[in-house]
């Protein structure tokens, strides 16, 4: 059992797992580039519905998925193997130093937790997301979830300028749209990542390059979407209900306090001992 334990704590193991992941997603980019389509679609659909109903049925591209996940659940036992084995050994101590510095000591682990957290949060958005995608146009009229009724009143495109390589390629979009209520209208604007909230749910845009006029191909990168007088380009919205991102956020922003209290400490701690 200690043997285990020994290997489960080991900054060792962590080296490897965090090497292995990082050859996962290197694996998974040159995956994705090739057939962007195929795994756009996880976009739309909770990871572990997809998982089951098409990537099951595709391991020769969805290998890196599984591979990724149990690194992934590996590095978390690691992880919280680690910060109970600091604990351990420091916890005794907290009564003959300061509680400043035995706070200082216990940061580290602390960390290592809210890291866990913030996984944790991810898996959630994974598991429970709802994300629906709608072609739109201007005029269109859209019934979102919770009985959201929108209308489309402009699509505005903005092209990097004429004298750059990228040039006819679109660099920006925002999408003028009501929101149609008993009481009234509401008039909302949504540009690249810059979404709007409805009822706790967020908006979004997205965009597909047409390589004909009747026709959209989605891709991964604005910049290949060419949008001229003859091939204009497919505008999305994106409707997201995702419970999981404020848990990573607020528990990010904790983990980023908690490193700058950290390393704060042990600059004076160490500028006090050489003084």
């Amino acid at each position: 059992m200690k043997h285990i334990w020994n290997f489960l704590k080991s900054l060792q193991l962590t080296f490897w797992l965090l090497l292995l992941i990082t050859a996962m997603f290197i694996t998974g980019s040159l995956y994705s580039r090739g057939d962007y389509g195929f795994f756009e679609a996880m976009n739309n659909t909770p990871i572990l519905s997809w998982l089951t109903k098409t990537g099951i049925h595709n391991l020769h591209k969805t290998w890196w998925i599984m591979l990724l996940f149990l690194l992934m659940a590996f590095l978390s036992v690691n992880t919280i193997a680690c910060a109970a084995d600091r604990l351990y050994s420091i916890w005794p101590k907290r009564k003959k130093i300061s509680r400043r510095y035995f706070l200082t000591l216990l940061s580290p682990s602390i960390i290592h937790i809210l890291f866990i957290t913030v996984l944790c949060g991810h898996f959630l958005t994974f598991t429970v997301i709802t994300h629906h995608r709608y072609p739109v146009e201007i005029g269109t009229q859209l019934t979102l979830p919770g009985n959201i009724n929108l209308r489309i009143n402009d699509i505005e495109m903005i092209n990097y300028p004429s004298g750059s390589y990228l040039k006819d390629r679109l660099m920006n979009g925002k999408i003028s749209l009501s929101q149609i209520m008993p009481s009234g209208e509401k008039h909302l604007f949504v540009k690249f990542l810059e979404p709007v909230t409805i009822n706790g749910a967020y908006l979004h845009i997205d965009v597909a390059k047409r390589m004909t006029p009747n026709s959209s191909t989605t891709v991964c990168s604005r910049a290949e979407v060419k949008r001229t007088e003859q091939l204009m380009p497919q505008f999305y919205i994106l409707y997201t209900e995702d419970p999981g991102l404020m848990f990573i956020v607020v528990f990010l922003f904790i983990m980023v306090g908690f490193l700058f209290w950290y390393y704060g400490n042990i600059f004076l701690l160490k500028k006090r001992g050489s003084e």
